[in-house]
């Protein structure tokens, strides 16, 4: 689809942006931890300045790790907001296409593993609820339907 291709893009130049601060944290680390290392070398550090500097070295790395989660939260976030809407036309165009030809259950194509996903069936052929419960898994446990 199309739609799919600029999500794509944008997604993709999202990332981009994402990353120019992380670069950046990451670049002043590898320096700040050269000159430590140099200093270290020298020994024209007393202990507690260079148990100073490893707790700056320290705090930095944290604040990467930190922005590296929060960009990975950022990127699943947009994923989401520019995606979720080719989904739901997509999905749309199956169930009517299904109703309108009368298709009880459309699949897609096997991928190469050989498996091929439903991608519409009937409400009332769903089971889901009654295997949990023979499996004895609270059915309260299924996330909740969005009504359609």
């Amino acid at each position: 689809m199309p739609e799919a291709q600029a999500a794509d893009s944008q997604l993709r130049a999202y990332q981009a942006s994402l990353m120019i601060p992380l670069q950046q944290k990451q670049a002043a680390l590898e320096k700040k931890y050269q000159e430590f290392m140099d200093l270290q070398q020298k020994g024209l550090l007393a202990p507690i300045d260079a148990e100073k500097r490893q707790q700056e070295l320290y705090k930095l790395n944290e604040d990467i790790q930190r922005l590296q989660m929060q960009a990975e939260q950022k990127m699943l976030a947009k994923r989401a907001e520019l995606f979720q809407p080719i989904s739901d036309k997509l999905q749309k165009a199956i169930d009517d296409l299904a109703q309108k030809e009368g298709y009880d259950y459309i699949f897609n194509n096997s991928n190469a593993t050989g498996v091929a996903f439903l991608l519409h069936a009937p409400k009332e052929h769903d089971v889901t609820k009654r295997l949990l419960q023979q499996l004895g898994i609270p059915v309260d446990s299924l996330p909740e339907e969005e009504p359609q």
